[in-house]
């Protein structure tokens, strides 16, 4: 079994302005997991556990669902916290495109027909900057959130997303690429 997701990576420029953000959070405001530069991405949809040799049918799905699509701009704005900005459990920068809700939506409906059940929750597209272990002083981090709100992080062109592989270890988890689907 293989844990699988599909996701869009993230220009440098993108991730660097992401992780500049993220020095406004000292340790005496919050003690969390930042994501790491180089596994920064867009999960468009999670797979899961699936069988390794089965791995070229979600590829076939892939490469059938990028052909209804071109490439796209996507903006990096604002800051906010599930399940909410005061009391966080994850940190994120939001994503705007409306072609990415499209992409999201073909990937959801035609990974179903081999099983692969659809998201119950509306998709809502962003970047998790850091998974939250405790919150020591909530109006601080309320107010790096708030502030952030409107925060421009940059843009990039989406021309392609990835099947990605994600082995996870006590130090994290590693991603790899199995597939790239061009736009």
């Amino acid at each position: 079994m293989t844990r699988l997701f599909v996701a869009v990576e993230l220009d440098d420029k993108i991730k660097e302005s992401i992780i500049s953000s993220c020095a406004a959070f000292s340790d005496d405001v919050l003690k969390a997991k930042y994501t790491s530069i180089e596994n920064m991405h867009l999960t468009m949809k999670f797979i899961g556990e699936w069988p390794f040799n089965d791995i070229i049918d979600i590829i076939d799905i892939l490469n059938d669902v990028k052909k209804t699509f071109t490439p796209f701009d996507m903006k990096f704005e604002g800051m906010g916290g599930f399940p909410n900005e005061y009391n966080p459990r994850i940190i994120w920068v939001g994503c705007i495109s409306k072609e990415i809700i499209g992409l999201v939506n073909s990937i959801e409906q035609n990974l179903s027909k081999l099983g692969i059940k659809k998201e119950q929750r509306s998709f809502s597209p962003h970047i998790t900057i850091a998974r939250v272990k405790n919150v020591l002083n909530r109006d601080d981090v309320n107010d790096i959130i708030k502030e952030n709100k409107d925060t421009a992080f940059g843009s990039q062109r989406v021309d392609r997303f990835y099947l990605k592989e994600s082995q996870l270890t006590p130090r994290g988890p590693i991603y790899s690429n199995l597939e790239v689907f061009n736009l």
